[in-house]
């Protein structure tokens, strides 16, 4: 029996996924600019419940796409991974049985935030710390749950922490060869070594449906427009094994439509409120109630929430999966979130994800540069 041969070019495939991603950046920015005319349209001829339930058939068109770049990226990888030669390696043909691209792919495909699991009472502190004690006073691991790897064994996860100079730090930033490691607690527990590394962009949370997207509306009315990063914001993170997460590019906020005028407005049309005829209201607006406020900016602000519900559902991430000499495993999981100040600029957010929870987190302080 002869196995199937195939053969690509993987810097080709790579070329086309990121083409897709162009396209499907440019066909998102302008599908949230036509549901924020269409909801606004339908919210005047049919009410508020009707604006915040219609939803946009096209989006099914971006998350195809999205599916599309994501699968050509895999192969892509696959096919690198089968030739052996890394990036210096890309514009090669690398020719390889399918069985081999297949098993690739289904490497390239795996997930952390889809592999967590919770940790039965003792078992994490017995598979992650076995005769090693939890806790040296100014050194130890937090954790609770497991990661069950690409090759399918569970690992616990771990959250490291050593305190330096007064200061509780849980990472290395410009680890240089020969210092102090906070992952092996600095020299408390040594003979770990990597196995398998995976940094990438995921989703950390679902997609949010009309019930989300009707809570995201309520807080809008009250807090504002929402802000946040979409997943480009996020593939803009730059993660490397010892060092803090820098930005590749600057980012900005991504823009979303203003609240309408206020109730009143200098130079609006002759509309007089009751009791009050010599303020004007703006053209089109009508009083509802005996002083004269009108839902109008409400209603926006709610509708803007409803669209731009699914900001900051994106993180960066970096697992790293190690072995002791001693028999131990372990993953550390680090998510890097991507937020903005009041100001647009844009803050990084680091924490280790220890179990499946939300609440599963250990916020990360980077170890000052030596």
């Amino acid at each position: 029996m002869t196995s199937t041969r195939c053969s690509a070019r993987p810097d080709a495939l790579l070329d086309c996924a990121s083409e897709t991603e162009l396209i499907v950046s440019e066909l998102r920015g302008a599908l949230i600019a036509f549901d924020n005319t269409v909801e606004s349209f339908v919210f005047r001829a049919h009410g508020l419940f009707a604006a915040l339930t219609w939803t946009d058939p096209l989006w099914s068109v971006v998350r195809a796409l999205e599916d599309l770049a994501d699968t050509v990226a895999a192969i892509a990888m696959a096919f690198e991974a089968a030739g052996g030669r890394g990036a210096s390696g890309r514009s090669d043909l690398i020719s390889s049985d399918a069985a081999t691209i297949d098993r690739w792919v289904t490497s390239a495909s795996w997930r952390p935030t889809n592999n967590l699991q919770p940790g039965m009472a003792g078992a994490w502190a017995a598979a992650a710390l076995g005769a090693y004690c939890h806790s040296q006073g100014d050194a130890g691991y937090d954790g609770s749950g497991f990661l069950i790897g690409p090759d399918g064994r569970s690992y616990p996860l771990v959250a490291p922490h050593v305190t330096r100079d007064g200061h509780r730090v849980n990472a290395d930033d410009h680890l240089v060869a020969g210092q102090p490691s906070v992952l092996d607690l600095d020299g408390r527990d040594p003979g770990w070594s990597t196995i398998y590394e995976q940094i990438g962009v995921e989703r950390w949370r679902d997609e949010p449906g009309v019930g989300g997207r009707l809570l995201a509306a309520i807080g809008s009315t009250a807090a504002g427009p929402p802000t946040g990063s979409t997943e480009q914001d996020v593939d803009a993170v730059a993660i490397a094994p010892g060092q803090a997460p820098t930005l590749r590019r600057q980012l900005t906020p991504t823009p979303v439509p203003q609240p309408s005028p206020p109730v009143y407005a200098p130079n609006a049309p002759v509309v007089p409120p009751p009791n009050v005829p010599d303020v004007l209201y703006p053209n089109g607006q009508t009083s509802i109630a005996a002083n004269g406020m009108n839902i109008g900016p409400v209603v926006i602000d709610g509708l803007i929430g409803f669209a731009h519900a699914d900001l900051g559902s994106h993180d960066a991430y970096d697992v790293v999966f190690q072995s002791n000499r001693d028999g131990r495993i372990r993953a550390l999981y680090r998510r890097v979130f991507v937020g903005f100040d009041d100001s647009g600029d844009a803050e990084l957010d680091s924490v280790y994800v220890t179990g499946p929870e939300r609440n599963d987190q250990v916020p990360i302080v980077y170890a000052p540069r030596g």
